[in-house]
């Protein structure tokens, strides 16, 4: 079985401020935090991370605009 969710973080960058950026710049809904796995991101010292989600409700440009957007927060990190 595949699953298609992923979680990931962008050095520099803020967890919840990523998911603030896409909300606001691409009206893109992802959850940002510690998605249930406290004990897990606590063991590992990180403070949280982003989660995006596919299913069947997506398109291939939805996905194609989220890797547009991630590109461009991943430059202003840089």
């Amino acid at each position: 079985d595949t699953i298609g969710v992923f979680n990931f973080m962008i050095s520099g960058i803020d967890h919840h401020e990523i998911a603030g950026i896409l909300d606001s710049s691409r009206n893109i809904a992802i959850r940002s935090g510690m998605h249930c796995a406290h004990a897990w991101y606590n063991e590992h010292k990180i403070k949280g991370s982003a989660r995006a989600s596919f299913y069947l409700y997506n398109t291939v440009d939805e996905i194609k605009i989220l890797n547009e957007e991630l590109d461009k927060i991943k430059k202003l990190s840089s």
